[in-house]
């Protein structure tokens, strides 16, 4: 994973109280992506979940697969 690598660190309404990290997609202004947020994003078999940006890194716990 590069350093200029943004990822977005999501809270999703699930039973899983952690967050999740995504990657924005080629057509997203990086410079609006910030704390507080509403973004759509797919979580496992479900498309256009609703989730909240909580805050955004260069770095992630998780291999880029």
């Amino acid at each position: 994973m590069t350093a200029h690598t943004l990822i977005l660190h999501v809270a999703i309404a699930t039973p899983l109280r952690r967050l999740f990290d995504y990657l924005p997609d080629d057509a997203s202004n990086l410079k609006n992506l910030q704390s507080g947020l509403r973004v759509s994003v797919s979580f496992g078999r479900r498309k256009d979940i609703t989730g909240v940006v909580v805050s955004t890194s260069n770095k992630s716990e998780f291999p880029k697969t």
